[in-house]
């Protein structure tokens, strides 16, 4: 029995010394930014404060020095007290955008924030995926 257990100790002082004494490698974080720029609709019979930009990120976050992706991003800043977290919308689709033309997201948007009380009091936060609508 215990030249059974013998070669399982083995291992596992492999396993533990391994565990303490290794660092794996980790790559190096993705370098992102963000550009603030005018916005592309507006919002009509609403308080909310609308801030827009691009989000610019590596193609591959395993190679941060790869060809950037610009996300057209737009947040709804709530005019009450803060009560809750920001909600990102995320679009289904495929292919479908958050923002597209000013037309399409000043309706789209007008109507839909003064319908949802749960939003009220939370910035609300949308964008275009990579190569819909106003991103790149």
């Amino acid at each position: 029995m215990a030249q059974a257990i013998r070669p399982l100790l083995g291992w596992l002082g492999i396993a533990l010394a391994t565990t303490f004494f290794w660092t794996p490698t980790v790559p190096a974080a993705a370098a992102s930014s963000y550009e603030s720029h005018d916005c592309v609709f507006s919002l009509e019979n609403s308080a909310r404060r609308l801030e827009c930009g691009m989000l610019s990120v590596p193609a591959r976050r395993d190679a941060p020095h790869s060809a950037p992706y610009r996300l057209a991003v737009v947040t709804m800043k709530s005019p009450e007290k803060r009560k809750g977290s920001p909600v990102l919308f995320v679009n289904g689709g495929p292919g479908s955008p958050s923002i597209g033309s000013p037309e399409f997201a000043s309706a789209l948007w007008s109507g839909f924030l003064s319908e949802l009380d749960w939003l009220k009091g939370r910035d609300l936060i949308i964008f275009d995926p990579r190569g819909v609508g106003v991103s790149e």
